[in-house]
């Protein structure tokens, strides 16, 4: 399905999306403002780019675009350039990046009135934006500059970049992250987009690693140690979602930026991941290697979709056929376990979770809560799996029994030291962690 990605901005209480085509880099607003001074049009001044002046358009002077939070520290000058044409373009706040689905972009006004650049509208993340035309923005402001000087004659074209800056062909958009104390800069056309920090679930008991459901895929969310130098906090109140050949990961992030450009010959990966670089204001910002982090993480298989997940070919040590049934039981997430394990499936009482023990077979046996956050909240509310250990029975308290792999309907896979079952029925394709009960209750 043909998609299209915007980067949000904000001016006012106006959220809208540029095409991240024309997007070269988000900056701060500088200090001092060179104004030019006109009678007319909408410039707020002028800032420098790669040894250029560019233009910057404020488009509260336009149009009313209504008093929105103060930006502070957040506002940003978007670089947009257009076919040859560079202008900027003053926002109060920059967000993350969203791929929305072609289709969904919606036009609204139909008068082509060459003296409005906004036309359409597409969802994102819970809200609407309003989808700029840059060339629009160019052709009523009147204002840009040329990438490329226009010269006459056979003489060589004049270069808009200092001779010390990167060249095009070795410049990069990426786009920077606060990630705790570090700022880490990835390529903006990996950045799926940034959203609130979900829930996350457990691989199992006793794993540190975390993961959550995103576009109902599994996404494996990483942690510290996994790049030299950099300390991910699960407690982040954002998580950046990173995608490569199909796969993605999870990244837990504090804020997003801005857009930028890095590069240059001969950058170096110290630990394979990360590049160290300075930015213009002589901050550290260390460059992601997406293709080298994806080989890192092997948990990245998890997020692959069901139907490519269906289609890979079984590698050595991968795919097995099922031959027995599971079932699968929500708590914390979905999970599958042996049903040769579970002698029987109870309603749970009101004070099941309080008492942490059930009756059962003429005795009493030990009720383990497996659910989590507001479904443990809820105490009448779950089932009890029964599962026989080597030392009794035990219970273990779940939010429901979500369906039954019947065997051979199913294959098992592993991912690290993490099992999974795929099942398939018809059209329908998911893949679900397996928690063994009968290994918990010997436990």
């Amino acid at each position: 399905m043909a998609s299209v990605r915007l980067a949000e901005a904000r001016i006012g209480m106006v959220s809208l999306g540029v095409p991240i085509e024309h997007v070269v880099q988000a900056i701060a607003p500088p200090a001092n403002v060179p104004l030019l001074p006109r009678r007319q049009g909408a410039l707020w001044g002028v800032v420098e780019h790669l040894g250029s002046p560019v233009p910057v358009v404020e488009l509260g002077r336009w149009v009313d675009v209504g008093a929105g939070p103060e930006s502070g520290d957040d506002a940003r000058i978007l670089i947009l350039r257009e076919g040859p044409r560079t202008i900027g373009l003053r926002v109060d706040a920059v967000g993350g990046m969203v791929d929305v689905a072609a289709h969904s972009v919606t036009r609204l006004h139909h008068d082509d009135d060459p003296d409005e650049v906004f036309q359409s509208v597409a969802p994102g993340a819970g809200k609407v934006l309003s989808v700029l035309e840059v060339g629009r923005l160019a052709d009523l402001a009147a204002a840009w500059t040329a990438c490329q000087p226009e010269t006459s004659g056979d003489a060589a074209p004049a270069s808009t970049t200092p001779a010390d800056a990167p060249s095009s062909d070795t410049t990069d958009a990426y786009a920077v992250l606060q990630v705790g104390a570090a700022r880490l800069a990835l390529p903006s056309g990996s950045l799926a987009e940034v959203i609130p920090m979900p829930a996350l679930s457990s691989f199992g008991v006793g794993i540190e690693a975390k993961y959550c459901l995103w576009r109902n895929r599994h996404l494996p969310v990483l942690a510290t140690g996994v790049l030299q130098d950099i300390a991910f906090d699960a407690t982040a109140g954002l998580l950046a979602v990173i995608e490569h050949e199909g796969l993605a990961l999870g990244l837990p992030v504090d804020a997003a930026l801005e857009l930028r450009s890095f590069g240059g010959p001969g950058l170096a990966m110290p630990d394979g991941c990360t590049a160290k670089v300075l930015d213009a204001q002589g901050n550290a910002v260390y460059l992601l290697d997406t293709a080298t982090l994806f080989a890192r993480v092997p948990e990245a298989t998890l997020s692959m979709r069901a139907d490519d997940a269906a289609a890979a070919a079984p590698s050595a040590g991968g795919r097995v056929a099922t031959t027995e049934a599971y079932i699968v039981f929500e708590a914390s997430g979905h999970a599958a376990t042996p049903i040769s394990a579970v002698q029987q499936v109870l309603d749970a009482r009101a004070d099941t979770a309080a008492s942490a023990s059930i009756e059962w077979n003429g005795g009493v046996i030990l009720v383990i809560d497996l659910r989590a956050g507001s479904q443990a909240e809820q105490p009448a509310h779950g089932v009890v799996l029964v599962v026989q250990g080597p030392r009794g029975a035990v219970g273990f308290l779940v939010t429901r029994v979500h369906t039954m792999v019947p065997a051979a309907a199913g294959s098992l896979y592993q991912v690290g030291t993490v099992a999974f079952i795929h099942s398939s029925n018809g059209s329908e394709q998911a893949s679900y962690r397996i928690v063994d009960l009968a290994r918990l209750a010997a436990a």
